[in-house]
């Protein structure tokens, strides 16, 4: 399973630890399974339902797992290496490959082929499913908290130094992308 998730989304490879990256892969193969997805769908999935033309889960989830691994490479070069002014490696790169997996709960596709929100999307949204998918599958609490806090479910509450980097990488690709697309009149 590891593998073909692996395959599906290559910076899991990133992940040294066996046991984290499995788990990572598990929380992947669980919410799929729960929501009627299989990993070549992350390639049809917008990562918004909130402006057309988005691009696929699957971009964006490799989007903000390279811009946090950079902001870490930059930080750690910028620092010299000091521990004390780096985030954890390992928890912030599993934090931003799952802060969207509960995504795959909160879409469901139509029969016509397009995608709204699922019946239990409309009532949890994905940093709340997600993080629930996360902690079934064995996760630390830190990498929970990533993927709780994420987005504006998280506003007002503390987050750790790995939550405050997903939180602007996922908005920075996220407000990117749509500002793009409209400047190139694709009706974002």
């Amino acid at each position: 399973m590891t593998e073909e998730w692996m395959e599906c989304l290559p910076e899991l490879g990133w992940l040294e630890d066996r046991e984290l990256r499995e788990r990572c892969a598990e929380a992947f193969a669980q919410a799929c399974q729960e929501g009627g997805w299989t990993p070549a769908d992350l390639d049809l999935i917008p990562m918004t339902l909130g402006f057309a033309h988005a691009p696929s889960l699957r971009t964006h989830i490799r989007a903000v797992a390279c811009l946090a691994r950079q902001t870490y490479e930059t930080l750690r070069m910028i620092h010299q290496g000091d521990a004390r002014l780096l985030p954890d490696y390992p928890t912030l790169l599993a934090g931003a490959l799952l802060h969207d997996v509960g995504k795959l709960l909160e879409y469901a596709r139509t029969p016509e082929g397009g995608y709204v929100f699922s019946t239990k999307g409309l009532l949890l949204r994905h940093p709340f499913s997600g993080a629930i998918v996360a902690a079934r599958c064995g996760l630390p609490d830190k990498v929970v908290h990533i993927v709780a806090t994420h987005a504006r479910e998280g506003d007002g509450s503390p987050r750790t130094v790995e939550a405050q980097i997903v939180k602007k990488v996922d908005l920075l690709h996220f407000e990117s992308v749509r500002q793009l697309l409209a400047d190139a009149g694709c009706n974002a």
